[in-house]
């Protein structure tokens, strides 16, 4: 895999089942039988991740749309706001800081986890926000400390989702909100599409798998690494079994919607949203989830 150090699983990293079948062999994608997760076997170790992205200048290019991501930040608040009044906040994989620095003016009591030394000194230099660098595992919070844990589209990088889950719960005060945005890429137009087209014999993007699902395998020039693939279904059977109550799934509206060249967007986005609402059907590419943290995991 582009010559990066490997790992074979034997179990499912959201459930620890061993039942696990070929779900994708042109992307290297396996499924759990237990709990339908579809996950990267074989998969870049720790190690591998790292030597990965050390060949990017992460978070670079959301300095150059501040006011754009300001936008996108300012939503995602806004959903939070309908669950849980500003208290002690951890965001893990905080970027360049400025989620935090917004929840901070907004009452929130912040904090902040980041594993990249460049986006910490972004938090540092562009917004005062002092983020711990390291993973969320390298630090040793005592139980009970916040009241909203956020994960904006890092679940789908870390090794042990459940690991992580578990820890969240921990962490977490007593009825304390857990916000997770994940790629929606099983389900989402896109990938329903890929997959029609093969069916009918057309042709279909090289970069993406036979079932629409792109990998490092099939789009070396890929930026990003997720190693697991979750639907709605599989997230909220993830939550259920480390002890959370979900609230809401529905759609994160995760890119900047400024000016005319984003009006296409903005409309699908509303058309998809209707869809979710009416049917349940969720067809845009990422999702937002806000769970209670419930008495025993």
């Amino acid at each position: 895999m582009l010559g990066l150090t490997e790992e074979k699983l034997a179990t499912c990293p959201a459930c620890g089942a061993r039942d696990l079948r070929t779900w994708d062999s042109t992307a290297n994608l396996e499924r759990c039988v237990a709990c339908g997760t579809v996950f990267d076997n074989p998969r870049p170790d720790a190690a591998g991740i790292e030597a990965f992205y050390a060949r990017f200048g992460q978070y670079d290019h959301w300095l150059e749309d501040l006011p754009g991501r300001e936008q996108v930040w300012r939503r995602r608040l806004s959903v939070i706001r309908r669950f849980a009044g500003p208290g002690r906040i951890l965001d893990i994989g905080a970027g360049i800081g400025q989620f935090l620095d917004l929840a901070r003016k907004e009452g929130f009591s912040i904090d902040g986890v980041e594993l990249s030394p460049r986006g910490c000194t972004h938090a540092r230099e562009r917004f005062g926000v002092e983020l711990r660098q390291g993973r969320l595992e390298d630090f040793e919070f005592p139980d009970s400390s916040f009241d909203v844990i956020t994960l904006f589209h890092v679940l789908e990088h870390v090794p042990d989702p459940r690991g992580t889950l578990a820890t969240c719960h921990r962490l977490l005060s007593p009825g304390g909100l857990l916000v997770v945005a994940v790629p929606n890429e099983i389900e989402s137009i896109t990938s329903r599409i890929h997959r029609l087209k093969r069916i009918m014999g057309f042709p279909c993007s090289s970069a993406r798998g036979v079932m629409g699902v792109k990998s490092l395998v099939n789009n070396p020039n890929l930026d990003e690494v997720h190693l697991s693939r979750f639907t709605q279904g599989t997230l909220r059977s993830l939550f259920a079994r480390n002890g959370f109550d979900v609230l809401h799934l529905g759609i994160d509206r995760h890119l900047p919607e400024t000016g005319l060249g984003s009006l296409p967007r903005m409309l699908n986005t509303r058309v998809l949203e209707a869809l979710h609402v009416s049917t349940g059907l969720l067809l845009h590419p990422t999702m937002i989830a806000c769970a209670r943290k419930t008495l025993a995991a």
